[in-house]
């Protein structure tokens, strides 16, 4: 969302890591300016809160605040990770179960689970409002990815099947896991 069309008393205050480095308190029309300080202090957020009232929009334009992440960051309280989007810039993913968000489809698979070794994979096509990412989590893959904007849930499940490792089609056309279909003892 360009910052002309936020209005700018919604605030914006980071925590960073390393813990060290001094909050900041700014608009979200700063976020450009915030970006370049964490560039130049090599910081990445810890935690992000904000008083703007539409959780979509505020990730949204927040996203470029993702790029020197890696794991996890608390927004309003929530847990939040880094991830990217489909032009391989940074965005952030919201934790299945936080208030808001909406699983579409969900996979998961585990081997091996009687064994010394247990392997596990996970994979949900998730959504807060209109945005949508592809979450996989597990020890074969593991990416998370923002899809996009849409305002058809069909055309974002469209864009998110082919931007996933285990999600397609049956011979009936209905999205399925390859996930759910594979062994879940060996």
């Amino acid at each position: 969302m360009p910052p002309d069309l936020i209005p700018a008393d919604y605030r914006l205050h980071i925590e960073w890591h390393p813990e060290a480095a001094a909050p900041v308190d700014a608009r979200l029309s700063d976020v450009p300016e915030i970006v370049e300080h964490m560039l130049q202090h090599d910081l990445y957020p810890a935690e992000i809160t904000s008083d703007c009232p539409d959780l979509a929009r505020l990730l949204e334009h927040i996203f470029p605040l993702g790029r020197l992440g890696g794991g996890e960051v608390t927004i309003n309280g929530r847990t939040y990770f880094t991830g990217e989007n489909l032009e391989g810039g940074a965005t952030f993913v919201p934790e299945t179960g936080n208030p808001g968000v909406e699983t579409i489809a969900s996979g998961c698979s585990t081997w091996l689970s009687s064994g010394p070794c247990v392997f596990d994979q996970f994979e949900d096509i998730i959504r807060v409002g209109d945005l949508y990412w592809v979450d996989t989590v597990g020890d074969i893959e593991c990416r998370r990815l923002f899809i996009g904007r849409f305002s058809d849930p069909d055309e974002a499940i469209t864009v998110a099947v082919p931007n996933s490792f285990f999600f397609g089609y049956n011979d009936n056309g209905e999205l399925v896991s390859a996930l759910d279909s594979g062994p879940q003892e060996e």
